[in-house]
């Protein structure tokens, strides 16, 4: 298969209802080219933070040695 159906199939097109001010807020903040990319980014940063914040709880629980 070739990277560029790769890609393609790698996607998933959502519906969803963003206040206008929250969608440009997003898109200034994050400074992609088109909405879309934007809001793929807040994403993936969201993710990240509480990925971040889970390894922060489970050290505060197991602190290290």
């Amino acid at each position: 298969m070739s990277a560029l159906v790769e890609r393609v199939l790698d996607r998933m097109k959502v519906r969803a209802i963003i206040p206008d001010s929250l969608a440009g807020e997003v898109h200034r903040l994050a400074g992609r080219r088109d909405l879309s990319e934007s809001i793929v980014h807040a994403l993936w940063e969201w993710v990240d933070d509480q990925r971040a914040r889970g390894s922060a709880r489970t050290l505060n629980r197991l602190p290290l040695r």
